[in-house]
């Protein structure tokens, strides 16, 4: 389904949609992002704040968070800076 609605707002071939990518390396602009949230709250029946695709900024990190399966913001299935490993306690300098 986001892969469809991407497409159709870019004018994209749905099969040349990497899901991976960024929505703004897609072509996604602001105003189609905003868009596609009010479809997503039509077709999910919730609300769908408009800051989720700034949150979750590719199609596979949006769709995981919508269907719970992504961890908090900033953690694994988002781009952005990648987790620290261990503990405080592990850190040979602190």
């Amino acid at each position: 389904m986001l892969i469809d609605s991407v497409a159709r707002r870019t004018g994209t071939d749905p099969a040349d949609v990497d899901p991976r990518l960024p929505f703004l390396s897609l072509g996604l602009s602001s105003r189609d992002a905003v868009s596609l949230c009010g479809e997503l709250e039509s077709r999910l029946g919730r609300p769908v704040p408009v800051l989720l695709p700034w949150r979750y900024p590719s199609i596979d990190s949006l769709a995981a968070h919508l269907t719970g399966a992504a961890g908090p913001v900033g953690g694994p299935g988002r781009t952005g800076t990648p987790e620290r490993a261990g503990t405080p306690d592990d850190d040979p300098v602190g």
